[in-house]
C-alpha cells in the first residue's frame, strides 16, 4: 500500500471522506423506511479469500477479481443493491457484478456484461470459472486445488443457481432514486 503524505488537516479530511464521516445507514434501513423487507445485509456477504504468496498468476486473477468488485461494492454508492429470492444483487451501470443467497452463504461474482459467474464462493469452499467451466477450487485461505470429478456437479449446481440470480436482478425493474 502506498503511503501520500498529505498537507495539514488534508490526511484527516480525506480519512472522512473515504470511511463516509462515519454513516450508519444501510441499504436495509433505507429499505425498511420505505416499507420494503429488508434483504440479506451487505455486511453479512463474506469478502473473497485472499491471494496466498504461492499461487500462479491464473489462480489467481479470480481471486484477484472478485476482491475488487468486492472492494468497489463497499465503497461505491452509484452500485445498486436489488432483491433477488431473498437474497440480493448487485448492479453496475445496468450490469449485475455480484450475487449472494439468501443466506449469505453462497456468493458470485461476475465480469460487467457476462452472464455466466467467474467466481462463485459457497461456506469455506470457492470455483473459479472459464467459459462455464470449473477450472480451479479453492478452500477458505484461497489456496487452489484441482476440481475432482465429485465436486465438478457441485461447482456446476452453484454457478447454475448464481447465473438464475442474476438473470432474475437483470430483469428487476431498475431501483428508485428518491
Amino acid at each position: 500500500m502506498k503511503f501520500i503524505a498529505m498537507p495539514g488537516g488534508a490526511a484527516l479530511a480525506a480519512l472522512f471522506l473515504v470511511s463516509g464521516c462515519g454513516s450508519t445507514t444501510s441499504h436495509d434501513t433505507v429499505a425498511a423506511e420505505k416499507g420494503a423487507a429488508p434483504a440479506l445485509a451487505a455486511a453479512e456477504v463474506p469478502r473473497p479469500p485472499s491471494i496466498p504468496d504461492f499461487v500462479s498468476e491464473d489462480e489467481a486473477t479470480p481471486l484477484n477479481d472478485a476482491g475488487e468488485i468486492a472492494s468497489e461494492i463497499s465503497s461505491n454508492t452509484m452500485i445498486a443493491q436489488v432483491p433477488v429470492r431473498g437474497g440480493l444483487a448487485w448492479v453496475e451501470d445496468g450490469q449485475v457484478v455480484r450475487t449472494a443467497s439468501r443466506d449469505g452463504q453462497r456468493v458470485a461474482y461476475f465480469h460487467p456484461g457476462e452472464d455466466r459467474p467467474f467466481f462463485v464462493q459457497h461456506r469455506g469452499a470457492a470455483f473459479a470459472y472459464r467459459n462455464g467451466q470449473p477450472q480451479h477450487a479453492y478452500d477458505s485461505e484461497g489456496r487452489p486445488r484441482p476440481v475432482s470429478e465429485s465436486a465438478r456437479a457441485e461447482a456446476a449446481r452453484l454457478a447454475s443457481l448464481s447465473r438464475q440470480e442474476r438473470d432474475q436482478a437483470e430483469q428487476a425493474p431498475a431501483p428508485r432514486e428518491e
